[in-house]
């Protein structure tokens, strides 16, 4: 009973405590599996979770990111998006003819400590 107790005083802790915020390293490709908000499938009547595979490539000492992702399930999404400076660009491979949405956002790609100084909220579950 008393080690029931520990264990769940030991997990509130753990629950209700902040993370350890580190930096991204400077350098990185990573491959990432996204999932979407429940959304309704107009033909069945179903519901499904969008799913997309995304693959990133950063790199903060050569001021360059790149991100390509394409659609698994649901809404077909195939495009790329490259920050360029102060610039982000958007790529859409659906559209014809290709098309290419062009951001002047005002500030350069994010930095890898860009979150390490924020409030955290809650925690996002991972499937």
């Amino acid at each position: 009973m008393m080690f029931a107790t520990a264990l769940f005083l030991a997990l509130i802790y753990i629950v209700s405590s902040q993370p350890v915020l580190r930096p991204w390293a400077n350098a990185f490709t990573m491959t990432q599996w996204q999932y979407f908000g429940l959304q309704d499938n107009d033909t069945s009547g179903d519901f499904y979770y969008k799913k997309q595979m995304s693959y990133m490539i950063y790199d903060y000492n050569k001021r360059s990111y790149r991100d390509d992702y394409h659609s698994v399930r649901g809404p077909k999404t195939n495009a790329s998006s490259c920050w360029i400076n102060d610039t982000l660009y958007i790529i859409n491979y659906l559209s014809d003819p290709i098309q290419c949405q062009v951001l002047e956002m005002g500030f350069g790609m994010p930095r890898p400590d860009w979150f390490v100084d924020a409030t955290f909220h809650e925690y996002i579950y991972l499937l």
